[in-house]
């Protein structure tokens, strides 16, 4: 039997737990190396081998995906922290400037925020995530099972199957997490909590993507270990089954994207629209299958790493504008979010001692959301659920004495006394579309 030798190397471009398995199936599939033991967080991978390693086969295998094999001895070029940090912050800046800018001259559209958190935006989300190195691992994978299987013809069938089975698992465990929101939502006091532990995912997820905070180090920390778990799912032949079990386990290779996208699933609340947005994420990111190889060379270009930095960090200003109204709507912060001057709200008709405020939920949100009513004056608030299978579909005013509530279709009423000057804000369960009733002196 041939010596086992043990060698060290160096690879740049390892940044989370799926490329410790990237680079674990790609070198394994290497004829005479026995077993490889990736580590992404000292970008080290110990590779157990029979005779010598070369290096130009190892960069071979391995460049194609983002990565470059160095020597033990060299330096891996990694950015400073704080030059990291520094970019992410005038990304950061440039986009407030803009978002400044387009507010005063009115230059977004009233629907924007409902086309960014429809099933379109998640599957534009899919297509940038596709070019992404986590979701590259993927396509890795695909092609490794693709290379092994020896019958001549079955890789149109093979492909299909794996499509198959990344889309069921994405559409299974969207599902699953829609009622699991749900579930939180129906208990009063889960409200807001639910919306801060939603927008913790986000903010996490966008710092690991502007490489501030590692992921995987968090998955540690919580004991969740998916390279364990795909290691187990081999051993016992989940993974082994065919193409479609490989592709169903998928799921569980942690990407920022797909936790971000997962975030937003479990805020809705709705099993079903919860599961179209995964399966909508699941859609965009299937280029990263067809397109592998184009993908790395996307990867590397400077322009498309700022690209990443521009969406860590609108993930991350969702995730801080779901912190901003949980604690609004639950009266947590000062209620007058909306200045006097950006205030343009609809005065409620008076009709026999009683105001009557009507609003439209829809696939764009609320429409209008904005409203004027007179202290001590009861308020009977009627609204027209039309098409709310979102987030939209879901209300709260906690500061009228409504906490979450699913809206059927047609008109949904409520009915309040508002007793203070001032705002009254409500939301949807996760404060992707909002609203403010203006409390004046009747």
């Amino acid at each position: 039997m041939d010596k086992i030798n043990i060698s060290k190397i160096k690879v740049s471009g390892m940044h989370c737990p799926s490329c410790d398995i990237l680079v674990k199936t790609k070198l394994e599939d290497m004829g005479h190396i026995v077993r490889v033991e990736p580590d992404h967080k000292q970008n080290i991978v110990t590779i157990y081998h029979h005779g010598k390693l070369s290096h130009n086969q190892l960069n071979t295998a391995l460049c194609q995906y983002g990565y470059e094999v160095k020597e033990l001895g060299d330096t891996v070029d990694e950015q400073p922290f704080m030059k990291r940090l520094t970019d992410a912050l005038v990304v950061a800046g440039i986009l407030a400037i803009l978002y400044y800018f387009a507010v005063e001259f009115k230059l977004l559209p009233d629907t924007m925020g409902g086309a960014v958190s429809s099933i379109w935006g998640a599957f534009i989300l899919g297509l940038v995530a596709s070019a992404s190195t986590c979701m590259a691992t993927t396509g890795a994978l695909f092609t490794s099972f693709l290379h092994k299987q020896k019958e001549k013809g079955q890789a149109p069938r093979l492909a299909l199957l794996f499509m198959a089975g990344r889309l069921m698992s994405y559409a299974l465990f969207g599902y699953v997490f829609g009622l699991f929101g749900q579930g939180l939502g129906y208990v009063t006091s889960w409200g807001a909590i639910l919306n801060l532990m939603v927008a913790g995912f986000l903010i996490i997820a966008g710092l690991d993507m502007l490489k501030l905070v590692s992921l995987s180090q968090i998955l540690d920390i919580l004991k969740i270990y998916p390279t364990q778990w795909f290691s187990l799912g081999k051993r016992s032949g989940i993974i082994n089954t065919g193409a479609f079990g490989l592709g169903f386990v998928t799921f569980f290779l942690p990407c920022g994207f797909t936790i971000s996208t997962l975030a937003y699933a479990l805020s809705t609340g709705n099993p079903l629209y919860s599961s179209q947005i995964m399966t909508a994420f699941a859609l965009g990111t299937i280029p990263s299958l067809i397109f592998l190889t184009v993908l790395a060379h996307i990867r590397n270009n400077t322009f498309y790493q700022y690209f990443l930095k521009v969406v860590g960090v609108m993930i991350i200003a969702i995730g801080l504008s779901y912190v901003w109204t949980a604690l609004s709507v639950n009266g947590l912060l000062p209620s007058n979010t909306v200045s006097d001057k950006q205030f343009d709200g609809v005065t409620a008709e008076i009709v026999n001692g009683k105001q009557y405020v009507h609003m439209t939920a829809s696939a764009i949100g609320y429409t209008p959301n904005q409203f004027i009513v007179k202290k001590g004056i009861p308020v009977k608030w009627t609204v027209d659920g039309k098409d709310i299978y979102g987030c939209q579909g879901s209300l709260q005013a906690p500061q009228a004495g409504i906490q979450i509530t699913y809206l059927k279709e047609g008109e949904n009423e409520f009915e309040f006394i508002p007793e203070e000057v001032g705002y009254i804000n409500f939301s949807c369960s996760m404060g992707m579309f909002s609203g403010t009733f203006k409390v004046v002196e009747g």
